[in-house]
């Protein structure tokens, strides 16, 4: 729940930052849903918004039956580790559109065929948007290495879950 209230403000926020010149700090307005960050973005959060009142409906709300939750679940499943991957591209895209507005490139005379000769030319805001993609990326790594089950256990679907009805006995 406390996702939904940060995603909430967090969109509210950016959206007054754009279309209100008194509450950004170029004092002029700025143009919505205008790159492929904001659309991942908006998709994201339309998928995830999506997955979790489908996931209430289907499985804290006693409306459905453990037949149509276990129908449910891999779509929930699969919806949830999608907006996960949403998320990640546009936090990346994010980051490139920032780099991009702060001109983040380097002037060469010669072909660059060893870039770490010239990365020190790099502005240090650009520097720092470059290490936080890695970092962001690197975090994307290890959050799906946690999903993925490397024992490929097959299970009857529905058999032993305590979400779809089922006991463990």
């Amino acid at each position: 729940m406390c996702a939904v209230i940060f995603v909430s403000v967090g969109l509210w926020c950016v959206f007054l930052g754009n279309n209100d010149k008194d509450h950004n700090t170029a004092g002029m307005y700025f143009a919505n849903l205008y790159s492929i960050h904001s659309f991942i973005g908006l998709t994201a959060v339309i998928v995830y918004f999506s997955n979790f009142v489908l996931g209430f409906v289907y499985f804290l709300s006693g409306a459905c039956a453990p037949e149509s939750r276990a129908w449910y679940l891999p779509s929930h499943s699969f919806l949830g580790v999608f907006s996960v991957l949403l998320v990640f591209m546009a936090i990346e895209t994010g980051i490139m559109d920032l780099t991009r507005e702060l001109g983040c490139d380097i002037a060469v005379d010669e072909p660059d065929t060893n870039p770490a000769e010239n990365y020190h030319k790099l502005k240090e805001g650009c520097r720092v948007g470059n290490a936080a993609g890695i970092f962001v990326l690197l975090t994307a790594l290890l959050a799906f290495f946690a999903l993925y089950d490397f024992q490929n256990k097959a299970r009857t679907k529905g058999e032993g879950d305590p979400l779809l009805g089922k006991s463990e006995a």
